[in-house]
C-alpha cells in the first residue's frame, strides 16, 4: 500500500511536469546543466549498502576501446527488481558511474517487446532524426552562445528530419550505411503505447520527479555520440542491441579540454575520442582515467552529473534514458542569479576597473570561501583559461588585444594587490554557501562555468554588444594579472 501511495504522488508529479510549457528540465543558457548534443579514489565500501546487493566488478570491453590510456572497470551493483537504487546510486557512487543490474528494469514491457518491427508498428513516421555522412555525432553546436560570432562548427549534420520507421532501421542494418542516424525525443513523443511499456517507471526518476525528462534513443551500429558532460542525474537503461559507454569523472576535468562555458559547442570537449587524439595540443589527456563498460539489454548505467561520456552504439540500438535535474544545478543557478543581480559600483564605465572588480570578486570567492580551502584562486582561473580557451585556434585568432586606456595602472596594480575589500560589494558570502553544496568532484568544473560568467559580466557592463566578445581572451589575461597580485603573500 505505501508502495502505491508513492507511484500515485510520482504519477501526479509527473502530470505536473508534462503540463509545464518546456518538458525536460528547464535551465537558462547560462546553467552549465544545460544538454548537450559535463580520477577520484574509490571505496568499494558503499557495496554493502542492503541485503538485496552483492559486490562485483566486471570490466566488459569485448571490442576495441577508444581509449589508449588508463583505464578502470565500471562498479556493479546487482539488486532484485523490487530493490531501490536511485538514492543509494546518487549517494553512494562517489562521482564515478555505476552499473545497476536487475533492476526494476527487467519488468518493463519494453524489455521484451521493443525491436525495430515493434517500434515501427507503433510509431509509423519518426521525426527529429539526426542524419550525418559519417558516423561521429558533435559536438553539439547552440548558435545562441556568446561566442557563436566567432566560432565555426566542426562538424554539420541534418537535424528534425523525418522517415518512415521501417527505412530508418532498414538503412541502418546495412553493411556499408550511406548515412548514419540516430534518433532522439521524449518518449512520450512517441506516443502512450510508449509510456506503458516503461512501467514500473517511479523508481528511476524518484531523485525529482517534477523536474525529469524521459527520452528514447534509436540508432545504427557504429553511431558514436560526441564526448560531452551533463549537468543532470542520469540512468541510462539498454532494451535492444549494445552500446559502449567510456566514461570519465567530473574531477578529471583539466584532462577532457571541456570548450568554453560561453562557445556554442559548451559542455562538449574539444578531445574528439574517435580519434588519436593530439597529444600536442592536449597533453593533459594522458592523465585521464576512463570507465568502459557496455551494456547490454536489461543493464542500467548510471552517471553522476557532469560525467563525461562518450557513446557507441555496438550494434542496431534501441534505449532509454531518465534525465533529473540534480540539488547542484539549482545551487549552481542561484549563484549566476547573484552575480547577475550584483549592480556594480555606480557609474563605473572603465574597463580595467571592470575587471578589477571581477578580480577580486573571484579572489573572494575561491581562495576565501571555506569550500575552497588550500585553493589558489590565480592558479584555477589560469586552469580554466589554459584549458578551455587557449587549444581554441578559432576563438584565439579571432580575439583582439586591449587597447592601451584598458590597460592596468600603477593605481589598479595597488588595488589588485590589496584585493581591495571595498570593491567586494557582491554576496560573498551567499555565493561561497551556495559553493558549499558542490561535491568535490564536481565543484571546480560548476566553478569554472561561473568564473567564465563573471569575466563575461564584467565586459558586457562596458560594451554590451556581440562585438565584445573578441576581448574575452584579453579580458582573461588581465584578470589573471591581477589575481596574481592579490595571491601574494
Amino acid at each position: 500500500e505505501r508502495e502505491r501511495e508513492s507511484v500515485g504522488e510520482v504519477r501526479a508529479l509527473m502530470a505536473k511536469r508534462k503540463s509545464a510549457a518546456s518538458p525536460r528540465p528547464a535551465f537558462s543558457w547560462k546553467t552549465a546543466g544545460v544538454v548537450a548534443g559535463t580520477a577520484v579514489v574509490f571505496s568499494f565500501a558503499f557495496f554493502l549498502l542492503g541485503r538485496h546487493q552483492e559486490e562485483s566488478l566486471v570490466d566488459p570491453q569485448p571490442r576495441e576501446s577508444v581509449w589508449p590510456y588508463r583505464t578502470q572497470p565500471v562498479p556493479v551493483l546487482r539488486l532484485s527488481p523490487d530493490a531501490p537504487f536511485a538514492e543509494q546510486a546518487a549517494s553512494h557512487s562517489a562521482g564515478l558511474p555505476l552499473l545497476l543490474q536487475n533492476t526494476a528494469a527487467l519488468r518493463w514491457p519494453a524489455l521484451r517487446k521493443w525491436n525495430p518491427s515493434y517500434i515501427c508498428q507503433h510509431a509509423p513516421v519518426l521525426e527529429g532524426i539526426y542524419s550525418n555522412s559519417h558516423k561521429h555525432f558533435g559536438p553539439y553546436y547552440d548558435r545562441t552562445r556568446p561566442l557563436a560570432p566567432f566560432t565555426s562548427q566542426r562538424n554539420v549534420y541534418a537535424t528534425n528530419v523525418s522517415m518512415p520507421c521501417t527505412d530508418f532501421f532498414s538503412s541502418q542494418q546495412q553493411p556499408h550505411a550511406a548515412e548514419y542516424l540516430y534518433y532522439s525525443a521524449e518518449v512520450e513523443r512517441l506516443g502512450a503505447w510508449a509510456e506503458l511499456d516503461l512501467e514500473p517507471l517511479h523508481e528511476f526518476i524518484r531523485l525529482n520527479p517534477s523536474r525529469t525528462s524521459v527520452n528514447a534513443w534509436f540508432g545504427g551500429k557504429g553511431v558514436t555520440a560526441h564526448c560531452h558532460y551533463d549537468g543532470y542525474h542520469n540512468f541510462y537503461v539498454q532494451l535492444y542491441g549494445t552500446k559502449r559507454f567510456t566514461m570519465f569523472s567530473a574531477a578529471d576535468w583539466q584532462s577532457m579540454y571541456v570548450h568554453s562555458f560561453l562557445h556554442p559547442s559548451h559542455a562538449q570537449c574539444q578531445v574528439n575520442l574517435s580519434q588519436t587524439v593530439d597529444e600536442s595540443t592536449f597533453p593533459g589527456i594522458k592523465k585521464a582515467t576512463a570507465y568502459v563498460v557496455e551494456l547490454r539489454p536489461g543493464d542500467v548505467l548510471y552517471m553522476p552529473p557532469l560525467t563525461f561520456h562518450h557513446v557507441e552504439a555496438g550494434s542496431t540500438s534501441i534505449s532509454v534514458n531518465v534525465w533529473t535535474e540534480s540539488s547542484e544545478a539549482q545551487a549552481v543557478e542561484a549563484a549566476f542569479a547573484l552575480n547577475d543581480n550584483e549592480a556594480g559600483p555606480a557609474g563605473l564605465q572603465s574597463f580595467r576597473v571592470q575587471l578589477r572588480t571581477a578580480a577580486v570578486k573571484l579572489f573572494h570567492v575561491l581562495q576565501r570561501c571555506p569550500a575552497s580551502a588550500g585553493l589558489d584562486a590565480r592558479a584555477f582561473v589560469e586552469q580554466v583559461y589554459a584549458t578551455r580557451f587557449v587549444p581554441d585556434r578559432d576563438l584565439q585568432q579571432s580575439q583582439k588585444p586591449l587597447e592601451q586606456r584598458w590597460l592596468w595602472t600603477d593605481a589598479d596594480n595597488e588595488q589588485c594587490a590589496n584585493h581591495d575589500p571595498a570593491a567586494a560589494t557582491f554576496a560573498v558570502a551567499e555565493t561561497c554557501a551556495l559553493f558549499s553544496q558542490l561535491s568535490s568532484s564536481t565543484r571546480p568544473l560548476w566553478v569554472g562555468n561561473w568564473v567564465e560568467y563573471v569575466v563575461l559580466t564584467a565586459v558586457r557592463k562596458v560594451d554590451a554588444s556581440p562585438a565584445a566578445m573578441q576581448l574575452i581572451s584579453p579580458a582573461f589575461q588581465q584578470v589573471l594579472h591581477c589575481l596574481a597580485l592579490a595571491s601574494k603573500p
